[in-house]
């Protein structure tokens, strides 16, 4: 029965979290994304904005792109690369994203940066259109920034950024108050729990037999 025991103790003592930027706790009227906002410089290259994506009209996919709430984040050049660097040098996990052409289809290509430097094991390349948006995962660990290009210089739009903040990092990993971002359970720690509650019930039949 102690093994049981400790197999829960460890579910419920983990607590692996993401965090998720959705643009919703922002104005959503064509200003920048602020500075610091979820722990990240968004302006590095071309300077991020966010918008009510069902307020922009002659190009769909600002409305399709919208995968919670009413905000999308979205890049005002298309033509240069956008560059998204966490505060501080810190370093993190960038989980996934949502992406979507604001017209028409494009490739977009994605690399992890690290100190300025692109990582080549670290590129991934897709198509998005402005039907619908495009999940992007990729889970790469140990970098400070993201770059993301476009092969036709078409405006493209995000929402739901998700990201693991590394861990003993100073900084703001973005996980509420003024920066914005909404905390969520990694998967890891529901396995981990419905392990914990399995046992628990297990125990409990054997001390009933």
């Amino acid at each position: 029965m102690k093994p049981l025991l400790l197999a829960m103790l460890l579910a419920f003592g983990t607590s692996a979290s993401a965090t998720v930027l959705s643009f919703d706790d922002l104005p959503g009227d064509f200003d920048p994304i602020p500075a610091g906002y979820g722990g990240f410089n968004w302006d590095v290259d071309v300077t991020m904005g966010v918008v009510n994506g069902a307020s922009i009209t002659g190009a769909p996919g600002y409305a399709h792109g919208v995968t919670s709430g009413a905000n999308v984040a979205f890049n005002f050049g298309g033509d240069t690369p956008t560059t998204i660097l966490r505060t501080a040098d810190d370093l993190f996990t960038f989980n996934s994203a949502y992406f979507t052409s604001s017209s028409g289809a494009q490739q977009l290509t994605l690399v992890g940066l690290l100190d300025g430097v692109e990582l080549a094991t670290m590129t991934s390349s897709f198509r998005v259109s402005d039907v619908a948006p495009t999940l992007v995962n990729v889970n790469w660990a140990g970098i400070d920034g993201l770059r993301i290009y476009s092969n036709v210089g078409v405006q493209w739009v995000l929402d739901d950024f998700t990201f693991e903040a590394a861990e003993g990092g100073g900084g703001d990993d973005g996980g509420g108050g003024d920066d914005g971002g909404t905390p969520v359970p990694e998967p890891l720690s529901l396995s981990l729990m419905g392990l914990g509650l399995a046992a628990l019930g297990a125990a409990r039949r054997c001390k009933q037999a």
